[in-house]
């Protein structure tokens, strides 16, 4: 699915730590870093020089390594959850 489709309205950043947030098209999901709710989260990415590592929950099912994501590089999916446990991840929606 070409990321062309999709305008990033916003960008969330999740940094390290042990809590695994809560993403996706629910009412109840978490506030990001940009003070907006998460329900509409449509992607993620990881900064350009940053050493990341965790996993991101995929909508259907399945998860993403945050280590092995080429920084820079948008991955369009609908993540339902994303947990880090170093470095620095962002979603976008």
């Amino acid at each position: 699915m070409p990321s062309s489709n999709f305008r990033i309205a916003q960008i969330d950043t999740f940094t390290s730590s042990s809590i695994t947030t809560e993403l996706g098209n629910r009412k109840s999901a978490a506030t990001g870093s940009s003070g907006h709710n998460l329900y509409r989260a449509w992607g993620v990415m990881t900064p350009y020089g940053a050493v990341t590592s965790g996993s991101v929950s995929v909508l259907d099912g399945g998860s993403l390594k945050l280590e092995y994501l080429i920084p820079g590089e948008v991955y369009t999916i609908y993540p339902t959850s994303i947990a880090v446990s170093a470095g620095t991840a962002l979603v976008l929606s």
